[in-house]
């Protein structure tokens, strides 16, 4: 009996053992998630915040929305969404998950915003700002 507990005493310290050193090399990852579907107004009043809920894919359960990454050239903007991918044990499922873009305009006019819906793709909507 005492060899058998010397045996459970040892084995249970080898297997509680934590080699915390491959946790600290993981870090997240960030990749451009593509938009599905944007939920959007027409028109909106210049200075007025207009949220756009924006709907896209993660490539698996670890993925969150991180930001809205956002080039403009006049009236027009491009939007990309940014995803982070948490280092940690995920799910092998295609999540669809919403975000919400909040728009602003100083001065009235038609904006166009292109949100990124694939590697050469964009979802386009036109909003009036009066």
């Amino acid at each position: 009996m005492k060899h058998f507990l010397f045996v459970f005493v040892i084995f249970s310290a080898l297997i509680s053992c934590n080699n915390d050193d491959d946790q600290d090399k993981c870090g997240s990852t960030f990749e451009t998630a593509y938009v599905d579907n944007i939920n959007a107004p027409d028109t909106g009043i210049v200075g007025e915040t207009i949220p756009i809920e924006v709907t896209f894919f993660v490539m698996n359960g670890c993925g969150v929305f991180n930001e809205f990454e956002v080039t403009s050239d006049g009236n027009s903007r491009n939007i990309i969404v940014n995803a982070e991918y948490e280092c940690r044990a995920c799910t092998q499922s295609i999540d669809r998950i919403s975000a919400t873009y909040n728009f602003s305009a100083s001065t009235p006019g038609e904006y166009e915003l292109k949100f990124k819906s694939g590697l050469d793709e964009f979802i386009i909507i036109n909003i009036t700002i009066l």
